[in-house]
């Protein structure tokens, strides 16, 4: 049977634990790199995997590209990517987040994961994941897409500059909100077009904002404006129970 695994999961489930500090195991930091200690993210990893049978974890070096690894057999060393495809029942994929958006997809053979940040969404990574399971024989009728935990319209401020860079959307003042002299982004909203437009109806999206749930999630932006000295990684994981 094909599950996915989201992050509201494993923090329901570490949330018993009491906190230490930032990098505490009830906020499963599973990113190496961010101040955390290599011993605990390996641990915390683990973690992660005993709740979908032990399996090994599949992870590509994130850069906010719109690019994305098949994997087969061969393991992947130091590819860089943010997304990955297969249809190997024996691992799980897995991407880390503090903001932008984890996308699962799920088809009949092949099932992936993106790290969707805005960068990636416009340059199009849903589509070209999308469009290669299509060309691997996948149907969209038989595609189920999830949205997780990221950042909602209500903490999305942007700058000026930004609204040039989103410029070469159609329709881009339609992902812009004002509220007194302050600019705000639907990324949320952006998402689901960009799925929509491809022609698929059955996607989930999650409720819940990173910035506004410190205690669930790391959120990249509320560590900058609360000046915490680093910010974690959460993991969002996908593959068969069994």
């Amino acid at each position: 049977m094909k599950v996915t695994q989201c992050n509201e999961y494993i923090f329901s489930f570490l949330d018993k634990q009491n906190p230490i500090d930032i990098y505490s195991s009830q906020l499963l930091n599973c990113a190496f790199n961010k101040g955390d200690s290599d011993y605990r993210v390996k641990s915390n990893r683990k973690i992660a995997s005993k709740l979908l049978n032990n399996k090994e974890i599949i992870f590509v070096n994130q850069i906010h590209s719109s690019k994305f690894f098949f994997y087969d057999k061969i393991r992947p060393h130091d590819v860089k990517a943010d997304g990955i495809i297969t249809k190997n029942k024996n691992v799980l994929l897995g991407i880390l987040t503090a903001d932008c958006a984890p996308v699962i997809l799920l088809g009949k053979e092949y099932f992936g994961i993106l790290h969707v940040g805005w960068r990636g969404l416009l340059n199009n990574i849903i589509s070209n994941a999308i469009n290669f399971l299509i060309k691997r024989g996948e149907e969209k009728r038989n595609i189920t897409i999830f949205i997780g935990p990221h950042l909602k319209l209500k903490s999305f401020e942007v700058q000026r500059d930004f609204i040039e860079k989103i410029k070469i959307l159609k329709n881009f003042s339609t992902y812009l909100k004002e509220n007194k002299n302050r600019i705000f982004f639907n990324y949320t909203k952006l998402i689901e077009d960009k799925i929509k437009e491809l022609g698929i109806d059955n996607y989930k999206t999650s409720e819940f904002d990173t910035y506004s749930n410190p205690k669930k999630f790391f959120s990249h932006r509320y560590s900058m404006k609360n000046e915490l000295k680093d910010c974690g990684r959460q993991v969002s994981l996908v593959g068969y129970k069994k």
